[in-house]
Parts: C-alpha cells; sequence; structure tokens
C-alpha cells in the first residue's frame, strides 16, 4: 500500500497535488474490494498532523464556510451560524484518505479521469468555444486563404470564440453511524467497522452524482424536464449543464446552433452510427477519440463486434488497471467507455417520438471539468461529540463543472433505449 500523506497541506499546493497524483496511479493498481480495505484500514489511523499548529486547518474550514457555493447546511456543521443552527466543532480534513477515495471513485467511473480537470475562475466558470477555427471555414465548407503571392501581404485572422459560463456544482453527502451501533456490532463480535462501511457507500454514490450530471445535466435551461432532451433543470441546488443538452444543441437553450452531431441511430448498427458522427465531426475540423456510452450501449457493440478481432483483442489502458475496447473509423479509434448504472437516463425524441438513450463521440481534448476549493475529494471528519450527538461523521464533497469547448467536433447517436 503505498504511503498516505502524513502532513496537512493546502489543496492548492503543486507538490501535494504532484504527490497525491502518484499516489492515485499507484492505488489504481489495486483492485476495488482491496481499495476499499485500505480505507477502512486508513481511517482508523490518525489523520495528517497540521505542522501550523491548526492555523492550516482553521484557514481551509474558513475557506469554506466564507465560500457561497458551500451549502448553509455544511456551514453549520463546520461552526458558523450561517443558517438556522448552530454548531461549533473542529472538523479534520483528512488527505490522508482522498488518494484512496479518489482511486474508488475512478474505478466506478472512468470517464472522469480520463477528462482535464482545471481550476474554476469563479462561481460561474467562464470558457470560450470555439464555433470556428477561422472565418473561412464553415461546418459546411473551406475557403482557401491562406495562400499568397511569393512577396505578397500575409493576410491576418483569427479563430471564432463565444464565451459560454459553467455553474460549479456542490457534491456533499453525511456519512456516519451513531456511537451505540459501532458498540452492537463489536460486542457482537463482528471484525467490520459500519462507519468505515458508510464512508465507501458515500464514495459511491458521489460518484454517481458526478457522473449522472456530466450526462444529463440541466442548470440553465428552465424549459427542460426528464422526459426531453433538455433534462431535468434545477438552479437549487445549482446543477451544471451535461453532455445531453449541450450536444443536444437544443433549441431554446444557450446551446442551440453550437454546430454538434446528432444523429438518429435509425437502422444503422451501433458502430456505424458511431463511425458516421465521428466521420462528420472529423470533417469539421475535430479528431474525436472517445465513445460513452451505457453498459447496455456496451453490450450491443460486443455484440456487433463479436468476430472483430481488432476490436475484442486490441484494448488500450485508459487509465491504470482499466482496459478498453476501440472502434476504428476513418481517420483513428474511438476508446469505448460504457458508465454504469442510470446516469444517462431515457427521453423522448422529438423527431420519431421514440424513447432513446444518448451515446457520445466525443474529443477529450476538448473537455474540461473546472473545480472549486480542490481538484479531488476532500473529507471531513467531525468530532465524535459535535452537535452533542454521539455519532461517528464525514462529510466527503466535492466542487465540479462543465465545459465543452469545442462542440461543433463531437456529437451524440440518439439509440433506441433498452
Amino acid at each position: 500500500m503505498p504511503e498516505m500523506a502524513s502532513e496537512l497541506a493546502h489543496p492548492h499546493d503543486v507538490t501535494y497535488q504532484i504527490r497525491r497524483e502518484k499516489t492515485v496511479r499507484e492505488l489504481l493498481r489495486f483492485s476495488e474490494a482491496e481499495l476499499t480495505q485500505m480505507l477502512r484500514r486508513q481511517q482508523q489511523l490518525p489523520g495528517p498532523r497540521d505542522a501550523s499548529g491548526g492555523a492550516l486547518t482553521r484557514r481551509l474550514l474558513g475557506d469554506l464556510i466564507t465560500n457561497p457555493a458551500v451549502p448553509d447546511t455544511v456551514k453549520d456543521i463546520l461552526g458558523t451560524s450561517a443558517g438556522a443552527g448552530v454548531a461549533d466543532g473542529s472538523a479534520l480534513v483528512r488527505q490522508d484518505l482522498e488518494p484512496i477515495a479518489i482511486a474508488l471513485f475512478i474505478k466506478r467511473f472512468p470517464l472522469f479521469d480520463v477528462l482535464a480537470k482545471v481550476q474554476s475562475n469563479g462561481l460561474v466558470h467562464a470558457y470560450d468555444v470555439i464555433p470556428s477555427p477561422d472565418p473561412n471555414t464553415t461546418a459546411t465548407g473551406n475557403t482557401v486563404s491562406t495562400v499568397v503571392n511569393e512577396l505578397g501581404a500575409v493576410t491576418f485572422t483569427a479563430g471564432t470564440y463565444a464565451r459560454k459560463t459553467s455553474p460549479i456544482a456542490v457534491f456533499a453527502t453525511g456519512r456516519g453511524t451513531s456511537l451505540k451501533e459501532q458498540a452492537a456490532v463489536a460486542a457482537g463480535g463482528m471484525a467490520w467497522r459500519p462507519e468505515k462501511m458508510e464512508l465507501a457507500n458515500g464514495m459511491t454514490k458521489l460518484a454517481y452524482d458526478v457522473q449522472t450530471l456530466l450526462c444529463q445535466g440541466n442548470g440553465t435551461y428552465a424549459a427542460g424536464t426528464a422526459a426531453n432532451e433538455g433534462g431535468l433543470y434545477s438552479s437549487s441546488p445549482q446543477y451544471f449543464d451535461g453532455l445531453r443538452l449541450i450536444l443536444g444543441a437544443v433549441s431554446g437553450s444557450v446551446y442551440a446552433g453550437n454546430s454538434a452531431t446528432q444523429l438518429t441511430q435509425g437502422p444503422l448498427s451501433l458502430t456505424q452510427a458511431a463511425k458516421k458522427v465521428a466521420a462528420i465531426a472529423a470533417q469539421q475540423g475535430g479528431i474525436p477519440d472517445l465513445f460513452v456510452t451505457t453498459i447496455n450501449g456496451k453490450d450491443q457493440l460486443d455484440e456487433e463486434n463479436s468476430a472483430n478481432k481488432r476490436y475484442t483483442e486490441s484494448t488500450v489502458e485508459i487509465v491504470p488497471g482499466v482496459q478498453v475496447n476501440q472502434i476504428p473509423w476513418a481517420n483513428g479509434m474511438l476508446k469505448v467507455i460504457a458508465v454504469p448504472g442510470f446516469s444517462f437516463g431515457t427521453y423522448t425524441d422529438a423527431v420519431s417520438g421514440a424513447t432513446v438513450e444518448d451515446a457520445y463521440v466525443l474529443q477529450s481534448d476538448m473537455l474540461e471539468i473546472p473545480w472549486l476549493f480542490a481538484e479531488g475529494i476532500t473529507i471531513l471528519e467531525l468530532p465524535t461529540a459535535l452537535d452533542y450527538t454521539l455519532s461517528s461523521r464525514y462529510i466527503p464533497f466535492a466542487m465540479y463543472g462543465l465545459a465543452v469547448k469545442a462542440p461543433l467536433w463531437m456529437g451524440k447517436v440518439r439509440r433506441i433505449a433498452n
């Protein structure tokens, strides 16, 4: 087992970030069961030492308390009268648990690790979208404009950019057990620790919710519902916009007319549909490299390509310990990433009236996950008798959004849900 952090560091400290990333890479070589066991064992050890005499801990918790994106219920637990109640306590920032928690997160949702993480530039992350790399290049054609005479003047141009914003969603869950339950388990001769199991369960739920918003979040399109392509709208709590809305270029939303490709599968196989969307994106200047689908979609791909040795035998490692299949298309390979659970959701296709689910053709270098406070998942351990409650509790939390910087180089397949 890799050595965990023994001294507290600020989440923005570059040395800490490099060390944590190295530890996560090492941990990804272990199985999910082994990581869960490591998490339980590490929880029984003392948390990282604050060499500043408590000043850094107070600073980190103060950053949370003064952050308007953090819910008041969380602030109350940390020791401020932000809402109706007041609770004072000295929460511990368990950075020694974070690499294991992040590794568990990635094991259950490898797409999260594939996408680049950038620090958000505000409560709402602002970024530039590329509608066109040059005024003389459009989604339907190209005008030659860079050829000049031997001594002719060079013409200066620039790409076309549009400013977009991504809301930052706060993901947090409280997990713990009463001291009575812990004592009863121990008295019964059981070797397991219920409070440790609850933290692992909390990480599963956190991963599920993050991947759900990445796939079908909607925080800006008020007409969106779970039954249409916009997706279920929520501004309180604040959702960020996901791939379903953005790559759907939904009419009436801020993404209408963004040149992303939409293809209803129809009589095509899912393999053919993925290749076709990739080809259209490439015609517009993109080089897509990912195909993200549900478990049912992946099962359909496996059946379609069962006799294709290039698919069944040419797997590639996208994160340590995670191998995926690839689909060859006209100008490259699409790595196939299956997302478990019901994160994609289904909706009614406005054209055919059929119930469909999405499968996404993506260009990974044009996707970013902006974060606030810390790039990874922060785990707070609350004092045992905080707010006079005899319990052992943890709060794992993270703050994320999604930036799709070149939707014209990506697209979606609407496949019949099954």
